[in-house]
């Protein structure tokens, strides 16, 4: 149930920031209140807020896993498996949406290295 409220919070808080009309702004104060929360909520991972170049929010919370002691920094490995799959997808439709590329496009067009068997 923590992890649900904890997800909510996050994406309740990425809405209203993308929603905010351009003449409003968004204050160091604003994230400083999000970030107490997290404490409160004891999340544990690392979030980046950025907008354009400026990175507005780029703090670790909570502890690593059982297995490694200590508390997560902002070079905390984490496994997320499968997660990003589908935002993967979603840029890439979005790209060639754009024009940019083509879904009938190689990966060795774009990566060098690529293993035979990956190629096309």
């Amino acid at each position: 149930m923590r992890t649900i409220s904890i997800r909510c919070l996050i994406a309740t808080l990425i809405m209203m920031y993308s929603c905010k009309q351009k003449s409003e702004t968004t204050t160091k104060s604003d994230f400083n209140v999000f970030s107490e929360e997290l404490n409160v909520k004891d999340f544990s991972g690392v979030i980046l807020i950025s907008q354009g170049d400026s990175i507005l929010l780029n703090k670790a919370y909570g502890l690593k896993n059982s297995k490694e002691n200590g508390s997560n920094d902002l070079n905390t490995v984490f496994y997320i498996c499968s997660l990003t799959k589908q935002f993967t997808g979603a840029g890439i439709m979005r790209l060639s949406m754009l024009n940019k590329i083509s879904l009938n496009d190689h990966l060795s067009k774009y990566f060098d290295n690529i293993p035979e068997d990956k190629k096309t």
